[in-house]
């Protein structure tokens, strides 16, 4: 019973790994920087956390992984935009 009560007040107070937050940071700047239509802010939103932890699950199809590093550390659209063509550049 105890079970149950500790993992029912792990769902309730919304707790998440690590992996979840890194990918929501990383949804919030394409939604900020993306320059997608307003209308399309909550499936984008979806889509790119989808994305990213598909990549940090191991299947990075779309080689997000430097992308997800700059929205680690940069909360600014321009200089987010300059990462991502740095991490782009070969």
């Amino acid at each position: 019973m105890k079970l149950i009560a500790i993992l029912t007040s792990f769902l309730i107070l919304g707790c998440s790994s690590e992996e979840d937050k890194i990918c929501e940071t990383y949804a919030d700047m394409e939604v900020k920087c993306g320059g997608y239509p307003a209308d399309q802010n909550k499936m984008t939103h979806k889509m790119a956390k989808g994305f990213c932890l598909e990549a940090l699950g191991g299947d990075d199809m779309l080689n997000l992984g430097p992308e997800i590093e700059c929205s680690k550390k940069i909360k600014e659209c321009s200089a987010y935009a300059r990462c991502e063509e740095a991490a782009e550049t070969p």
